[in-house]
């Protein structure tokens, strides 16, 4: 598909992904795409590392993405192919948005940090051991 419509310079897919290496590829990215549905079994931690790279995120409208991404995240509410590319070619028509949001996700990952996790956790204990 991506041959066939000559979009080898805007896309590239990346198979199998190691983990490790996400860090240095999503430096290349302008935004990501989290395509996953609920039912999935899966946790959202490329949402973490997309959000560290201050990647606005387009995905499907769920509690768990909007509970980390806010307003970091571009919310797709029907669960299909068509949604997801009109959300991103809004980004192609509204590109002013990539900084704003990128902005928005670069601030709201510290509030998923070791150390703010660590200071929630010494928080819990302190309550507890009263």
């Amino acid at each position: 598909l991506i041959k066939k419509h000559n979009l080898q310079e805007l896309v590239k897919i990346i198979s199998p992904l190691d983990y490790k290496d996400l860090p240095r590829i999503n430096c290349f990215a302008d935004i990501a795409i989290d395509p996953k549905k609920s039912d999935v079994g899966q946790a959202s931690g490329k949402i973490l590392q997309y959000m560290a790279a201050k990647l606005p995120v387009i995905c499907f409208d769920r509690e768990n993405n909007r509970k980390y991404l806010g307003e970091a995240g571009f919310y797709v509410k029907d669960f299909s192919a068509e949604a997801l590319s009109r959300a991103i070619l809004h980004f192609t028509e509204n590109k002013n948005e990539i900084n704003k949001m990128s902005d928005i996700a670069g601030t709201r990952i510290k509030k998923f940090s070791w150390d703010s996790s660590g200071q929630e956790i010494l928080k819990i204990y302190r309550q507890i051991s009263m």
